[in-house]
């Protein structure tokens, strides 16, 4: 009876179990990685120095170099107010990454992986296009300063040319001056009566003189005019250049202003509470508590130190 009324299965129900058990499994998947690399972290810091590849090879299924990994990944992604029955991931739009793609994506700065993850759709990428995707964005910013810097070469280019435009114009003027003057002495020279010259032949003289210095002081304004709009052209083409850097510059540097400015937030509240738990320590009197609230920050210490060492890494190589 019940096998009568059972409905059909379809390509469409069967595809969309499958979607969601996957979805569900990379889900869990990192949050179970992040709680691994918790608790490694927390058994690394109690193994005496020098036991703890001994120590992972007796009792876990992971090399050193994974477990390194996963220890990363908790550092990165883990929630410390979290827990195995919670979720532990603490940014939202990584709940959905497998292991695999977390850690494909600690190649970026972590103010920029949730914004990276959510504007490429991460999640549906395989590890393949999830490398090719942060290479093209490596890529593109590499050729914003490339950018910079061909603008910059660009801009000392125009610099040359309205320099030599200016001081083009500037001997045009000087000579142009002095023909006007050498022009203004032969018109006011009288008509003096030269030996072996007929009036009439000093006359045509002086009128070829004098044509021939104003058709040069015309060329000779021509190439000023001319270098004066060289000069012009160079300096609006020089002014669009300077507002191109001004642009990408601005752009970079508000980028890199809200790293900083994210760190800089962090860290004043990591000194104050830094000092407050300082404080407490002194003022416990119980020895026994002392002793354990000064284990407690020698391992935060610890694990605040490989985060950053493993940053470093990776940064190298």
């Amino acid at each position: 009876m019940t096998s009568e009324l059972q409905q059909p299965r379809t390509l469409e129900t069967i595809a969309f179990e499958i979607q969601t058990i996957h979805a569900n499994v990379m889900r869990t998947a990192l949050d179970g990685a992040v709680e691994i690399g918790r608790r490694l972290i927390e058994a690394k810091s109690m193994v005496e120095h020098g036991s703890w590849e001994s120590w992972l090879e007796a009792n876990v299924p992971y090399s050193k170099s994974k477990s390194e990994r996963l220890m990363r990944l908790y550092d990165e992604y883990g929630d410390p107010q979290g827990s195995i029955f919670g979720a532990t991931v603490k940014a939202s739009a990584m709940t959905d990454l497998s292991p695999t793609q977390a850690l494909e994506l600690l190649a970026l700065p972590a103010s920029e992986r949730e914004e990276f993850v959510e504007e490429n759709d991460a999640k549906n990428m395989s590890v393949r296009e999830l490398k090719k995707a942060i290479k093209e964005r490596d890529k593109a910013q590499k050729l914003s300063d490339e950018e910079i810097a061909k603008l910059r070469d660009e801009l000392q280019a125009k610099n040359a040319i309205i320099e030599e435009a200016v001081e083009a114009r500037a001997k045009a003027d000087a000579h142009i001056k002095s023909v006007e003057e050498s022009l203004t002495t032969l018109q006011a020279m009288p008509n003096t009566v030269v030996e072996g010259y007929s009036e009439d032949d000093l006359k045509k003289a002086r009128d070829e003189a004098e044509k021939e210095a104003e058709q040069q002081i015309k060329e000779l304004k021509g190439l000023r005019d001319a270098a004066h709009k060289d000069a012009q052209k160079a300096q609006k083409e020089r002014d669009a250049l300077e507002s191109k850097v001004q642009a990408l510059e601005k752009k970079q540097a508000n980028e890199s202003d809200t790293v900083f400015v994210v760190f800089q937030e962090h860290f004043g509240l990591v000194q104050t509470h830094l000092n407050k738990l300082t404080e407490c320590i002194q003022q416990t009197k119980d020895a026994e508590k002392q002793k354990k609230f000064a284990a407690a920050l020698t391992t935060l210490f610890e694990k605040s130190s490989f985060a950053v060492e493993s940053i470093t890494k990776q940064e190298q190589g």
